[in-house]
């Protein structure tokens, strides 16, 4: 099924200081019970989960940076 989905980036996120916090970033996977045959066929793409952004956390920062824009347009 095709839909379209609107977020942020978890790695821009990660490259500004102030928000890097609110980025989720799991273990990699264990390695350790796969067969050899497992072990040769995974990529290092397979073994590092997706990242994930905390979105309640950073809606205050973008409530306080569109009022600061806000009162920038108005002055």
């Amino acid at each position: 099924a095709y839909y379209k989905s609107t977020g942020l980036i978890a790695q821009d996120v990660l490259q500004i200081s102030e928000l890097k916090h609110l980025v989720n970033q799991p273990e990699p996977s264990d390695t350790t019970n796969m067969t050899q045959e497992e072990k040769d066929n995974i990529t290092q793409e397979d073994l590092t989960p997706p990242l994930s952004i905390n979105y309640e956390g950073i809606n205050m920062y973008i409530l306080k940076a569109t009022q600061e824009l806000n009162n920038i347009v108005k002055s």
